[in-house]
């Protein structure tokens, strides 16, 4: 009776594995069609946001390009609070590079999981404090050109699940820049 339990949940503990890898794989299947229509960098970082961080039940995402100039990281996209239905986004504000999760993401181009903000003094409040952040880079020619971050209300939110997704949002997002450059 006992192995029949052990197995059950075996059972049960992979059936669920494989429905969110299905799950994840739409996702990005959608997504990667979502940016087959788009002409801007602009409209990239908003369906990113839109069509996709939505899909995943987050509840907020923001997306930063660096701005090559004054080095600093500047929101360009945002889905949840900090977002209006006209593709502004609400009291935008700027990261150093080096500066915060986000901004020490874009110096080292690696990504970053909070499991608990309030302990890591890099946290930067912007709308509202969350208790779990990952930041993950974009690069462009094997150059880091901004950061998706995901804050959320929950500790210990983010799984390698969510790390594996936002990588791998980060290569097509890179990808479909790469499009239209050569479009250009």
């Amino acid at each position: 009776q006992n192995r029949s339990i052990e197995l059950s949940k075996l059972v049960e503990s992979r059936t669920k594995e494989l429905e969110e890898t299905l799950e994840t794989e739409r996702n990005i299947s959608y997504f990667t069609q979502e940016l087959n229509n788009t002409n801007s960098l602009h409209e990239i970082l908003w369906k990113l946001v839109k069509s996709c961080i939505s899909k995943l039940n987050l509840e907020d995402c923001v997306v930063y390009l660096i701005d090559e100039k004054s080095q600093l990281l500047i929101q360009k996209a945002a889905f949840g609070p900090k977002s209006s239905k006209d593709e502004k986004i609400t009291n935008p504000i700027t990261i150093k590079i080096g500066d915060g999760i986000v901004g020490a993401v874009a110096k080292k181009g690696k990504y970053e999981l909070i499991s608990d903000t309030s302990k890591d003094e890099r946290y930067i409040l912007d709308d509202e404090m969350r208790k779990s952040e990952l930041a993950v880079p974009v690069f462009y020619e094997k150059k880091v050109i901004g950061v998706i971050d995901s804050e959320h209300s929950k500790r210990n939110f983010y799984t390698n699940r969510h790390i594996t997704i936002f990588n791998l949002l980060a290569n097509i997002v890179e990808s479909r820049i790469g499009y239209l450059k050569k479009q250009e």
